[in-house]
């Protein structure tokens, strides 16, 4: 019906438009900037925003942007994500399997990123998303996993990407002072104004 009538390639309103025919409003752009530039010095970044103002389709976007040739990128959605379970995925998306004990899996990840950047130099971008439900257990891992060489590097670029209440109720508090203290940016998707609506 769209299609027809207004002469549209794609059906609008849908989750399958290609991420580069999506609209970007300035501040997409900007945060899409600023979230290349997190990946290309591995940075660790928080994006927030309210729901519905587009945030998935930035993560999209920020996928298609980053070149293969370049770039791994590991992807995470998982609201009761543990620790073990934070680095199951990771390790699954690299294509190996997880040691049982949480500190084994680390020591998995960090060798197998070791071998990323030493042999394909490639980085690596990890983006978890939905991160506003995660607990401070699995947030923590985080400080330790990016505390590498004597804190002299990042491993990795790490993209936390969740609601506005995971700036504003938990990485706010005090309990969180440490993993705060690790964050290199911290951007906000606004909703969009009335002209680009």
């Amino acid at each position: 019906m769209y299609e027809q009538f207004f002469d549209m390639k794609h059906t609008p309103f849908t989750r399958n438009v290609p991420a580069d025919q999506l609209f970007e409003s300035q501040a997409m752009r900007e945060t899409l900037g600023r979230l290349c530039y997190a990946a290309d010095r591995q940075l660790f970044a928080v994006v927030t925003a309210e729901p519905g103002c587009g945030k998935s389709t930035l993560i999209r976007r920020f996928y298609e942007e980053l070149p293969k040739e370049k770039y791994i990128v590991l992807y995470l959605s998982d609201s009761k994500l543990t620790p073990r379970w934070f680095y199951k995925g990771l390790l699954d998306q690299l294509g190996l399997e997880s040691r049982f004990y949480r500190g084994d899996s680390k020591r998995q990840l960090q060798q197998a990123i070791e071998v990323i950047r030493g042999v394909q130099h490639k980085k690596v971008v990890c983006i978890l998303d939905e991160a506003h439900l995660l607990e401070k257990e699995t947030l923590e891992e985080f400080r330790f996993l990016l505390n590498y060489r004597f804190d002299s590097m990042s491993p990795m670029a790490v993209v936390l990407v969740g609601q506005t209440e995971l700036w504003d109720t938990k990485l706010k508090l005090q309990r969180y002072a440490a993993i705060r203290q690790r964050i290199d940016m911290c951007c906000t998707l606004p909703h969009l104004d009335r002209s680009e609506s």
